[in-house]
């Protein structure tokens, strides 16, 4: 396995404030860093330069970053004063991003998830690229990280991907009587014909290119 690493250390400034507002530290004020964040690519095969990665083409990752984390305020979706920051970032007090957790594990997790599901896919990786590690430090001393394998990331996928067809089914009036066999047999039938069609889609697209 090939790995290559990106590192945006705290001198580039990515400063940011939050709490955690379930804390019963002093933790649950608001306060501030300048965050650091590192990540690891992985690849069984190199592309035709003999790169994992294209670094030129984290430019659009560090746009990511420059939006989420240049002096913004985060916060936790589930804030019970959710409104209050939204009512600063409304009145151009703050510049206000919301994220499900706050705190380096889970903005390790969200920063993982993003790269994988969306700048992966969108900058022409494909799946010969993954993103098996992101880390996130608040100071040279703490930090927490976000981690999963090639294999572990798409078998999540999978059964993620097989629960929601499993739920439609489900949902389907036509279905409704149905036994687990049978809901198992049309979740795969329905999986299958979304998969074809999807490839015929990007063949299509592939030849009017």
């Amino acid at each position: 396995m090939y790995v290559s690493t990106k590192n945006y250390g705290h001198e580039r400034g990515y400063a940011v404030a939050y709490r955690q507002h379930r804390a019963e530290s002093h933790c649950h004020f608001i306060h501030g860093y300048s965050l650091a964040f590192y990540l690891e690519f992985e690849s069984k095969e190199l592309d035709i330069r003999n790169w994992t990665v294209d670094f030129g083409s984290l430019k659009t990752f560090k746009d990511f970053l420059d939006y989420q984390f240049d002096h913004t305020m985060l916060v936790a979706i589930d804030d019970p004063r959710i409104e209050e920051f939204r009512a600063m970032h409304k009145s151009g007090l703050c510049q206000l991003r919301e994220f499900e957790k706050v705190g380096c594990e889970g903005l390790s997790k969200a920063i993982y998830d993003y790269v994988n599901d969306i700048w992966i896919p969108d900058n022409g990786y494909g799946e010969r690229v993954h993103c098996r590690v992101v880390k996130v430090s608040e100071t040279p001393a703490n930090s927490a990280w976000f981690e999963e394998s090639w294999d572990e990331y798409h078998t999540r996928l999978r059964l993620e991907t097989r629960a929601r067809f499993r739920d439609g089914v489900k949902n389907d009036p036509l279905w409704k009587d149905a036994s687990f066999d049978q809901i198992e047999a049309e979740t795969e039938t329905r999986m299958l014909r979304t998969k074809s069609i999807v490839q015929a889609i990007n063949s299509s697209m592939v030849k009017n290119d």
